[in-house]
């Protein structure tokens, strides 16, 4: 979490809960940090002020879910809406009011947890703004 902090002040990341014990995946590491450091940083760049972004870790079943959560605008409905239906968020892309492309960071996450047999869902956050569930399969035994 070294990575996402930014000098004196609160921290902008806390952690939340904890699994019972380690928790072990199959997977490319550098491919995983890479989506968990996107979600972490579309959180971080949209909560307002000082909010921090809550980072909460759970084993549910035969997945590690990584939970992670802001007190932002939320997410476009266009963006919600296709993370509720399993579709792509890059392809067609989702045009930004200022002329950019939005969700690419998303889009990597979505596709990360693909390859990897899990899911990226946006879920109910009792805080307002956007929560964010990125599920990985557990290793085998």
């Amino acid at each position: 979490m070294q990575k996402f902090d930014l000098g004196d002040g609160p921290p902008p990341v806390t952690l939340h809960g904890a699994a019972p014990g380690p928790l072990e995946l199959d997977g490319d590491l550098q491919l995983i940090e890479r989506a968990l450091s996107n979600l972490i940083d579309n959180a971080m760049r949209h909560a307002p002020g000082a909010a921090p972004v809550r980072v909460s870790l759970r084993q549910s079943g035969g997945r590690a879910e990584v939970l992670i959560e802001d007190a932002g605008p939320g997410l476009p409905e266009e963006l919600l809406d296709r993370l509720e239906q399993g579709r792509s968020l890059r392809d067609p892309p989702v045009r930004r009011s200022s002329g950019g492309i939005g969700g690419l960071g998303l889009a990597i996450a979505q596709r990360v947890a693909s390859l990897h047999g899990g899911s990226l869902q946006a879920l109910a956050s009792p805080h307002g703004g956007t929560r964010l569930c990125l599920a990985l399969p557990l290793a085998a035994p």
